[in-house]
């Protein structure tokens, strides 16, 4: 059952990452391509094959109702993701240009394991920013060339870190005056984090001194750091032995400072 799986799992990441540049001789310029895999977490740090994959594109003749051009999705022996398009899922969607402000829904379920990866491969989409909101922790991540994954955990006892629209993608579009430039932002991988121990990581932020500072759920500040990011804008923390409950993390610098809930269970 793993064997034949494992050559499900191969097929899918083939037909969706590789096949389109195979039939497409000459890609349209203004076309946008969005593609999303989902991973438990041990196959990703295996670099192993995902468990399931979806593909967005974004054409100038796109229709953002169903058509020919948009392939349902067919069900996955464990996990299932899918583009969720009013009460129908998709696999593979053609659709027009994204707009400023557009919330695309997403369909995640049948979950087998606790810990999980997203990872992106987003083309074109220079002047736009893509968002991927979980709505479990109330959070969005900016996702581009520098932040491309996104680890999230699952706990079968809470209702909403399983529920099937728990994710979103959200798009805006990119001011002028920012385009080229990096934007503040960081993300916290796990979480929610179960040992003592977290990563940090801004590209932002990279190779900087910034302060971290972590307060829990009254807002009493817990622990200070002065640290200095990795040149890939990485951070470790492995003293973070408090209790299980929400806590919100701070990264400032002398000029910019981001806040991100963090859950520990």
């Amino acid at each position: 059952m793993h064997a034949i799986r494992n050559i499900l799992n191969s097929l899918i990441t083939w037909l969706f990452l590789c096949i389109p540049a195979l039939l497409l001789a000459q890609e349209d310029q203004n076309e946008r391509i969005l593609r999303m895999q989902i991973y438990t977490q041990a196959s990703y740090d295996a670099a192993s094959t995902s468990s399931d994959a979806i593909r967005i594109e974004f054409t100038n003749d796109g229709f953002n109702g169903i058509d020919d051009r948009d392939a349902p999705k067919i069900n996955n022996i464990d996990e299932n993701l899918a583009r969720l398009h009013g009460g129908t899922f998709l696999t593979i969607e053609n659709r027009e240009q994204p707009t400023d402000g557009e919330i695309l829904n997403l369909y995640i379920g049948q979950f087998s394991n606790s810990a999980y990866v997203f990872k992106f491969q987003n083309d074109n989409f220079d002047d736009k920013i893509l968002k991927l909101k979980d709505n479990y922790l109330n959070d969005q991540i900016v996702i581009d060339e520098n932040n491309a994954t996104y680890a999230f955990t699952i706990n079968p006892s809470i209702n909403a870190s399983t529920f099937y629209g728990r994710f979103q993608l959200l798009f805006e579009d990119e001011p002028l005056s920012t385009i080229g430039f990096n934007k503040p932002e960081f993300s916290i991988s796990p979480n929610p984090v179960k040992q003592d121990s977290f990563i940090i990581q801004s590209a932002c932020f990279a190779n900087q001194e910034v302060s971290i500072l972590i307060y829990n759920q009254v807002g009493k500040l817990i622990l200070k750091k002065r640290v200095q990011l990795s040149n890939s804008g990485k951070y470790q923390l492995k003293d973070f032995n408090f209790n299980a409950g929400f806590y919100f993390v701070k990264l400032k610098t002398n000029s910019q400072e981001i806040t991100k809930k963090l859950i520990k269970t």
